[in-house]
């Protein structure tokens, strides 16, 4: 059952809105080693965070110079910073996508039950944030509160050449390419905070695009050809990105990829078991990624086109082939 958190109104807040008075893993109430071990278990038992006791920093809090020890480039208290908000709830677009979100609901089925009051109030309650901040925004007036300031990043895209020595369906094809490249994802007139999170997902589909044109095996169809990548390559290549293993975020850049006529599935060689664990996390064998292209992006020789682009830009640089990539740099088409 939902409990409501009630924060002391004195006790100093993160700019995300987590209340680092109550927290148990502040400085001040960090002190013993019984603290340690009931704040380490505390942990593991609500945020499924299993730290040894021993090992526990203890945190200035995120309002310090030092910040939240344990996320020091937090992207929410980031945020506030740019707009020179004390916390989250003074900012115009409180509530937002990015407020941090504990999913309390989550929380009790993994415990088969209702947290218990004492508990919450130690474990749970703290990191609450946005509940706390909106608690705050009921008592604000409307001249406290701040204008978000857009946050935009120039992604450096490269125009594409001209006068290419190609047929027309090949050049239509990169072209294609590139314009996916240049509009997944777009980092402009956004909070600081979104820019954050699209960049660490741009880098996920780019970085996947890229590992398909690397390492990917074009399976002829009579219908329409795949292009087939190992769970083995996967791994090898996409563990620079974030949530490259959580199979349901990955699904879901899945769905983004074919809004711009990228199709990808995830293929198990047997069953499911094979491809998920208990956690639903992808396992490192056991499945493959098959993608196609649709007619609109230019169906097989898209395909072709990933593939042949990637292995060009590998074979003049391969330490700056991905930089390259991400730009859509394809200059490297032009030349002899």
């Amino acid at each position: 059952m939902f409990m409501k958190y009630d924060y002391n109104p004195t006790s100093f807040l993160g700019k995300c809105g987590n209340d680092c008075g109550s927290c148990p893993l502040h400085k001040n109430n960090l002190l013993t080693m019984e603290d340690r071990i009931k704040t380490a278990q505390g942990c593991y038992k609500y945020i499924n965070w299993n730290p040894t006791p021993e090992k526990l920093k203890a945190c200035w809090g995120c309002q310090s110079e030092k910040g939240f020890i344990y996320l020091p480039k937090c992207k929410n208290r980031m945020c506030a910073y740019h707009n020179n908000v004390k916390n989250c709830a003074y900012c115009s677009e409180f509530p937002c996508e990015d407020s941090p979100k504990l999913n309390i609901e989550r929380i009790e089925k993994k415990l088969g039950r209702s947290i218990p009051q004492e508990e919450y109030n130690l474990y749970v309650g703290p990191w609450t944030s946005t509940a706390i901040l909106q608690q705050i925004r009921q008592n604000l007036s409307k001249d406290e509160i701040v204008q978000m300031k857009p946050y935009s990043v120039n992604l450096g895209i490269v125009e594409f050449p001209a006068n290419l020595k190609y047929s027309k369906d090949e050049i239509d094809s990169y072209i294609s390419l590139h314009q996916i490249i240049s509009i997944i994802e777009p980092l402009s007139n956004l909070s600081f905070a979104r820019v954050k999170v699209r960049k660490e997902i741009r880098k996920y589909l780019l970085k996947l695009l890229f590992t398909f044109g690397l390492h990917g095996e074009i399976i002829k169809n009579e219908d329409q050809d795949k292009l087939i990548l190992t769970s083995e390559n996967y791994f090898k290549e996409m563990t620079t990105t974030r949530y490259y293993s959580f199979g349901d975020i990955v699904q879901q850049r899945f769905d983004q990829l074919k809004e711009n006529g990228i199709n990808i599935e995830l293929k198990p060689e047997k069953s499911l078991e094979d491809v998920y664990t208990k956690m639903k996390g992808l396992r490192k064998t056991g499945w493959r990624l098959e993608m196609t292209f649709s007619y609109k992006i230019g169906g097989n020789t898209g395909l072709k086109t990933l593939s042949n682009y990637v292995l060009l830009l590998i074979s003049k640089n391969e330490r700056s082939a991905y930089r390259n990539f991400a730009k859509g740099d394809m200059r490297i088409l032009g030349s002899d």
